[in-house]
């Protein structure tokens, strides 16, 4: 009987070489020669009988055929790989790969780790990027995302919607005194986002003001940038939950107008696949997760609370 599947290292072996930047790379990942590596390769494409890596560039790149093979493939061998992980039991040992922003990352993630290792004893590797590509290449397992929809074409659940403050530093680098309602607002610069472009849109929609036309002023790559500036007293802020909980408690940012509407943004934990939501170990993040967000959540409301 003719074997019908092929060599599962020749199949690691080609993952690895779609995602690496190169066979010398891939080779390096998989801890073996360039030239064992080139053969698990090269019994992979007399296997299925067709060229995987087109070589005539200074590159290798995947064929057409290549890049249809690995999406049909991929999703069976982590299935493979899951499988065999959670049989032998070790499900919990290995480290849950987590992709989100370094704005997430640096003001919420990392500073509790430590107590998610001693609450779950599970050890997080953390993808620091935007957007969702990690999950795309394998690199990620989840990803905690900020955004107005859901991804169209992973599964997601929300974590928290985000509701919105302005906020601004002690003191005001033009000297102009801190508004303390909306219409003090006119003619202050409001910090904001190059994703999204019109995050003070929805609030002041939501607050009664559409008609209100925000200054030009500066977009900011992420949350972390905008509210460094927003503490060096260069404008006002939208604070939200999470990613402001340090610049919140600490005061270096602290409210100005009390009005407090949706942003229609929120924190989504998306997945790289269904099978990956249902893992042991993603529950237990998921579980303790939720827990930090709502505390985080709390935070927030007492911290904005109008004086």
């Amino acid at each position: 009987m003719l074997r019908k599947t092929p060599p599962l290292a020749a199949a690691e072996a080609f993952l690895a070489a779609a995602v690496a930047p190169s066979f010398r790379a891939a080779a390096e990942d998989l801890a073996l020669s360039p030239s064992a590596f080139s053969r698990r390769i090269q019994v992979l494409e007399r296997f299925v009988d067709a060229p995987l890596f087109d070589r005539s560039g200074s590159t290798v790149t995947l064929t057409a055929k290549g890049r249809l093979y690995r999406e049909t493939i991929e999703p069976a061998l982590r299935t493979i790989r899951d499988a065999t992980v959670r049989m032998r039991g070790d499900d919990r040992s290995e480290p849950l790969r987590v992709s989100t922003s370094q704005s997430f990352a640096v003001d919420w993630l990392m500073p509790r780790l430590a107590a998610l290792k001693a609450d779950c004893d599970i050890d997080l590797d953390l993808v620091v990027t935007t957007g969702l590509r990690p999950l795309r290449t394998g690199d990620a397992d989840l990803a905690i995302v900020g955004g107005s929809e859901a991804p169209a074409d992973f599964a997601s659940e929300t974590l928290i919607d985000l509701d919105g403050v302005v906020v601004a530093a002690p003191a005001l680098s033009n000297n102009r005194p801190r508004p303390t309602c909306v219409a003090d607002m006119e003619g202050h610069d409001l910090l904001n986002m190059t994703t999204p472009p019109h995050s003070w849109r929805r609030w002041l929609s939501e607050v009664g003001c559409p008609e209100f036309e925000p200054r030009a002023t500066p977009r900011f790559e992420s949350i972390h940038v905008l509210y460094e500036a927003a503490t060096n007293g260069l404008g006002l802020a939208l604070a939200t939950p999470l990613a402001s909980e340090r610049y919140l408690q600490d005061r270096r940012l602290t409210p100005c107008v009390s009005e407090r509407r949706a942003t229609g943004m929120s924190y989504r934990l998306v997945f790289r696949t269904a099978e990956t939501g249902r893992r042991l170990v993603v529950n237990r993040f998921r579980q303790w997760l939720e827990v930090q967000v709502t505390r985080s959540s709390r935070l927030f409301l007492q911290a904005t609370e109008p004086c």
